[in-house]
């Protein structure tokens, strides 16, 4: 199951205690799973991202003491992560056209009704999973279908010459038709390496590196090139670097 990590931001203590219930609701009726990191303070908001990059959705207040729900927007999308979505939620409808120019997702006008609120959670979950899926043609049959990124944790070629991938993930495999340029193409912006001329893997799911091989967290066991060793370790590291950000 994928964790969304979620951030809302709120001068109002009252607000923000608001929205945690209705995100803990929504999981209990949705079976998803939301990890929730609040602020009432912009600037440690924005300090904390910068170190991290690591959420995917943001409740935000337009109206704050010292720093504006617009401004601190502005200073997000100017970092190298594009892909967070920003939800304001404001009583004051006046900025709704200032935040067209930071890309906001949504813009939710105080008060809000249970349903508008749901709504909005429901549509950020569908565009982030389809931004973040991609489409594998079945072999032998015509029909895609589509991946989650994060549910793959590495892709082996079966057959060059039939353009024959195996996409392997915790408890489950799949197997589609591609060229392995392909996918190292369309998917080295998610986090995955070619590891070798028949792996592709994703960093995530990378348990830890040893001579000449990979342990996956499925525990499967990942051939590594020589060639490839030491961009492959910097990556890691970086992943490692994040994760402890976020403790």
């Amino acid at each position: 199951m994928i964790t969304y990590k979620v951030g809302i931001c709120d001068d109002e203590a009252d607000e923000v205690k608001k929205i945690e219930d209705l995100l803990h609701e929504y999981e209990a009726t949705h079976n998803i799973h939301f990890e929730i990191h609040s602020y009432t303070d912009g600037l440690k908001l924005l300090r904390d991202y910068q170190k991290t990059h690591m959420l995917h959705a943001l409740f935000l207040d337009v109206e704050m003491p010292l720093f504006n729900g617009i401004d601190l927007a502005e200073h997000l999308r100017g970092l190298p992560d594009r892909d967070l979505h920003i939800i304001f939620v404001s009583a004051y409808p006046q900025y709704m056209k200032d935040s067209f120019s930071v890309q906001a997702f949504q813009y939710i006008s105080k008060p809000f009704k249970k349903e508008e609120f749901m709504q909005e959670v429901s549509r950020f979950i569908e565009d982030y999973q389809q931004s973040q899926s991609i489409q594998v043609v079945l072999p032998d049959e015509e029909k895609k279908h589509l991946i989650h990124t994060d549910d793959i944790y590495y892709i082996e070629c079966l057959d060059a010459r039939r353009y024959l991938t195996r996409f392997v993930g915790k408890e489950s495999e799949l197997r589609a038709t591609g060229r392995m340029s392909d996918w190292e193409n369309q998917l080295k912006d998610y986090g995955f390496f070619r590891c070798c001329r028949s792996h592709i893997i994703n960093i995530k799911h990378l348990h830890y590196i040893r001579k000449s091989e990979l342990v996956m967290g499925n525990h499967d066991i990942i051939p590594l090139s020589r060639r490839k060793e030491n961009d492959l370790r910097k990556l890691f590291n970086e992943q490692l670097l994040i994760i402890r950000n976020l403790r």
